[in-house]
């Protein structure tokens, strides 16, 4: 009896303990369940919230650079400088028409810097009076420029009522094409609709980081010129002198760049604000607390190549040079001090001079200093600071310098009197001298707006008086101060034979003659031409 009673306490504490063992398993398992649902319920917020990113990283990537891309095209009429955008574009748009009926380039901002940089340099070097301060009033006016185009593409932008069209006339809608671009690309990947969108925003700004742009430095300015300094970097001061140049940041096609760096600046402060950063907020109920995903996205827009040609600078020799005048640097300083009298500069007025029945040349009314009581040494420097002005910096610095010190002669061979020699870039930037018939050109006429004298008795040399004919067709830039051709080239179509072939047919354009083909073959920018008094005895020097 005392055994079966034993026996069955012991089995009633057994069974306890199995029970109470169950109960633990069973809450075991059901936290496990609990755990794992709600592991379920957190992984599958956070996989929503990671994809949502993702898709709205890439959402708000293809809206800056959709934006960037629309920066790119947006074109403003400088007073200065004519057409200028962050990108060059060919004489091709059907709204950018001169008075003469034919397109208009688009320059970039970027070349206009480069150009002013480069002809500052290189009037550092020769340490001439005039040539510096055309240099340092060009580099004053690009800057300018340079504010003004940024105040067009904060105004696109922003897309106000005054905001600036594109090069063919139309509005540039960057903010409705960006927000359009993140919708589409939101609805397609993740469902998201303009109601989702809690904050969108779209900014004009610069970079802490320097970026490399696509306009090539001056060659030959630094000795050691490396491939990885080849181009301006962009917001980075690259001085010369005191004066300051700072470059957009643009790339060959649209690209993204970092957003960290991105700073947006008023316009007052930034220098060369071209970069684009789309932010945007988007709400959605992810569950546990998640209700959405904030992103931002920077661009840099796109710069198609410049590919004007540069104008040419003719030298017009029929009786060969004054005695002691050998070289342009000659000419450019007149160490001889030998010029006589003073020189007075006129502008065609009403049309190109003669051609025009209307036109007539009247006193220039540009800049002061370049007015009255010139030299012809003076003349000499405001031509050539022009012409060089055609070749957007793409020249070999120690080729110009060079070719000013050097003999005046041809390239190939020696300079006889009874020749033009033509000055003119190869396709390797350097300056190849060519001799011509004198007087070949087929155009004697002054374009609108632009400068022209013809001083006698300009220089006294041993061998006589010399007269002084000097045109200048690229003195003036633009619609609005370069007259009915804005300031470009003067068309050279069929001008410029070869000597010896006084009964031949002298090179012929490819381009129609509604097209601006000065831009794509070259033309003329700037003509000197010396003449000796009848009695004037020519020896070859």
């Amino acid at each position: 009896m005392i055994a079966s009673s034993q026996n069955s306490k012991q089995s009633a504490r057994r069974n306890k303990v199995r029970n109470r063992q169950g109960a633990a398993l069973l809450l075991f398992a059901v936290l496990c369940v609990a755990a794992f649902a709600s592991s379920l319920l957190a992984g599958a917020s956070l996989i929503k919230l990671v994809s949502l990113r993702q898709r709205t990283n890439l959402a708000v990537e293809a809206a800056a650079l959709a934006a960037a891309s629309d920066l790119s095209t947006v074109v403003i009429d400088d007073p200065e400088f004519g057409y200028l955008a962050l990108s060059d574009f060919a004489p091709t748009s059907a709204h950018l028409i001169g008075q003469d009926g034919k397109p208009l380039p688009v320059t970039g901002i970027n070349t206009l810097l480069s150009t002013s940089r480069a002809n500052l340099i290189v009037a550092r070097h020769l340490n001439n009076e005039t040539f510096l301060e055309l240099a340092r009033l060009d580099a004053k006016r690009a800057r300018e420029a340079a504010g003004r185009l940024q105040q067009g593409l904060a105004a696109a932008l922003s897309q106000t009522a005054a905001a600036p069209l594109d090069k063919d006339g139309k509005p540039v809608r960057p903010r409705d094409h960006a927000r359009a671009v993140l919708l589409k690309n939101l609805a397609a990947h993740a469902g998201i609709q303009a109601s989702n969108i809690d904050d969108f925003k779209i900014e004009l700004g610069t970079s802490d980081k320097a970026i490399s742009t696509t306009t090539q430095r001056l060659v030959g300015e630094n000795a050691a010129q490396s491939k990885s300094t080849d181009y301006y970097q962009a917001f980075v001061n690259t001085p010369v002198g005191e004066e300051n140049f700072h470059f957009f940041a643009v790339g060959k096609q649209t690209a993204l760049t970092s957003a960290a760096g991105f700073r947006n600046e008023s316009l007052t402060k930034a220098a060369g604000a071209s970069l684009v950063r789309v932010s945007v907020k988007i709400k959605q109920d992810l569950g546990l607390g998640l209700s959405g995903v904030q992103a931002d996205a920077c661009a840099m827009p796109f710069a198609l190549e410049d590919k004007s040609e540069s104008g040419t600078l003719v030298l017009g020799l029929p009786q060969g040079l004054p005695a002691g005048y050998t070289s342009l640097q000659d000419l450019l300083s007149d160490n001889h001090r030998n010029s006589a009298a003073a020189v007075k500069l006129y502008s065609a007025v009403g049309g190109d001079y003669p051609l025009e029945t209307c036109a007539y040349l009247s006193p220039y009314q540009g800049e002061a200093s370049l007015g009255e009581n010139n030299r012809s040494a003076k003349l000499f420097a405001i031509g050539l600071y022009d012409w060089l002005r055609t070749a957007h910096g793409r020249f070999h610095l120690a080729s110009v310098l060079n070719t000013i010190g050097m003999r005046i002669q041809p390239s190939q061979g020696s300079f006889r009197p009874g020749e033009s020699l033509v000055y003119r870039l190869d396709n390797q930037g350097k300056i190849a001298v060519d001799s011509y018939l004198v007087g070949d050109l087929s155009n004697q006429v002054v374009h609108e707006n632009q400068i022209y004298t013809m001083s006698w008795n300009a220089i006294n040399a041993t061998n006589g008086s010399w007269n002084l004919a000097f045109r200048d067709q690229v003195r003036n830039l633009g619609k609005q101060k370069g007259g009915k051709h804005a300031g470009q080239l003067m068309e050279c179509d069929g001008s410029f034979r070869k000597l010896g072939t006084i009964y031949g047919s002298a090179p012929k354009s490819r381009h129609q003659d509604e097209e601006r083909k000065a831009y794509f073959d070259g033309g003329l920018a700037v003509e000197f031409v010396l003449t000796g008094s009848p009695q004037l005895v020519v020896s070859n020097q």
